[in-house]
């Protein structure tokens, strides 16, 4: 794990690492979506030999303002299309953080 820590870092992406997963985290503008996509992918290709080893790779695209885009990113030659929602720890987040599907699952579960 710590290779690809170093990969990420060398790139300027966060990175947390559980068990045998990976998650790496970066910010930006919507006009800047793009270049970080493609910023994004030229690190996930340097740990691809990492990632082949995995079982899923999920993309959650969150944003303030009105929908994310419609794009892929391509670590290796696999396109990973955005979810429409993704857990973290047991949380279950939507593309706009409302947590609004986390809390009627959690409910359903509770009085369901």
């Amino acid at each position: 794990m710590a290779d690809i820590a170093g990969i990420a870092d060398r790139h300027g992406i966060q990175s947390h690492f559980y068990a045998d997963d990976a998650q790496l985290y970066l910010t930006c503008h919507r006009s800047e979506v793009t270049a970080t996509t493609s910023w994004l992918t030229c690190c996930i290709d340097k740990i691809a030999h990492w990632l082949a080893s995995n079982q899923q790779t999920d993309l959650l695209l969150c944003t303030a303002k009105g929908s994310p885009p419609d794009m892929s990113v391509t670590p290796g030659s696999v396109n990973v299309w955005p979810s429409t929602e993704g857990r973290n720890l047991g949380i279950l987040f939507d593309s706009t953080l409302s947590l609004k599907t986390h809390v009627t699952q959690l409910v359903g579960r509770c009085y369901g």
